[in-house]
């Protein structure tokens, strides 16, 4: 069994701690019980622990063990978040959500740039 290692950036959101987490994905399970395949471009978990979920635009997504790189430069912002900007008007349950978990104890009110390592 290998381990898979993706280099991510998103321009988003993250929710931390096990608990928050939980409730964070029975609440967004009561919007659509599909959201891990459906909403999968948005989202990135911790499938291993459960300590965290990020949401927002995806500006980075690659195999670290295949190397890479990107340049995160404003056309790439804007452009990623665009999209993200765009599926939620396509999904306006999603946005509604979204909306409602900005801000409070489990998120911060301004988007931050996160990059990471997801392992699994």
């Amino acid at each position: 069994m290998g381990v898979d290692n993706f280099t991510r950036a998103i321009y988003g959101w993250k929710v931390e701690g096990s608990d928050k987490v939980k409730k964070f994905e029975k609440a967004l399970e009561k919007v659509n019980s599909n959201y891990y395949d459906d909403y999968c471009d948005f989202f990135a978990d911790d499938t291993m622990c459960g300590n965290y979920i990020y949401f927002g635009a995806n500006l980075v997504y690659y195999d670290a063990d295949e190397g890479g790189e990107a340049i995160i430069n404003n056309e790439l912002i804007k452009e990623a978040t665009d999209e993200y900007h765009k599926f939620l008007d396509e999904h306006p349950e999603l946005k509604e959500f979204l909306k409602k978990q900005i801000g409070k104890k489990t998120t911060s009110k301004e988007p931050q740039l996160f990059i990471f390592q997801q392992i699994w």
